[in-house]
């Protein structure tokens, strides 16, 4: 168990020292192929999904929540401009990317008693506002059976399911 910590959530650039961190980042219970599939995309794939040059037309944005003492790394919000289409209409949305908290800090609270997840989630939520328009919906997608995402993303609004085969899209009322 980690003791409770203050948490400084900040944006990730092209150039930060924080990405050479993100080999050795641990989220998933090495039981859940799910899980799984989601540590091993931010280990191997989260940087250039951000930072290469054809990935600017979609502004994507990744904000790390780090321990303000040793700085370790508690969890990752990652989301970049999109689009949803329901027939021939095309609503600009925001898309979810990930949203990943450490093995150490999953299940756990900061000394303010908030679940590092809420935090992770919640600094997430408000980069979108800020950046982008009100009327903007904001989506993601999560395995069926991640029900800890479920409950984290119903805790922040985000409660309509939409099935789409194996994955769910879920869809806030904007």
């Amino acid at each position: 168990m980690t003791e409770p910590t203050k948490v400084i959530v900040r944006r990730v650039c092209a150039d930060d020292s924080l990405l050479s961190r993100l080999a050795d980042f641990r989220c998933a219970d090495q039981n859940a192929d799910h899980e799984i599939e989601v540590e091993r995309w931010i280990q191997d794939q989260l940087a250039s999904w951000a930072f290469d040059p054809g990935a600017a037309r979609d502004e994507p944005q990744v904000l790390a929540a780090l321990d303000d003492q040793t700085e370790a790394l508690i969890g990752l919000f990652a989301h970049e401009h999109a689009v949803m289409q329901v027939g021939d209409v095309i609503i600009p949305a925001e898309k979810i990317a990930v949203v990943a908290v450490g093995l150490d800090y999953q299940r756990q609270r900061d000394v303010d008693n908030r679940r590092y997840s809420d935090i992770v989630m919640s600094s997430g939520l408000q980069a979108i506002e800020r950046r982008t328009p009100p009327q903007r919906r904001v989506f993601g997608y999560a395995h069926i059976d991640n029900g800890g995402s479920f409950r984290l993303l119903e805790r922040h609004s985000m409660a309509r399911r939409i099935p789409i085969d194996a994955m769910t899209q879920l869809v806030t009322h904007g």
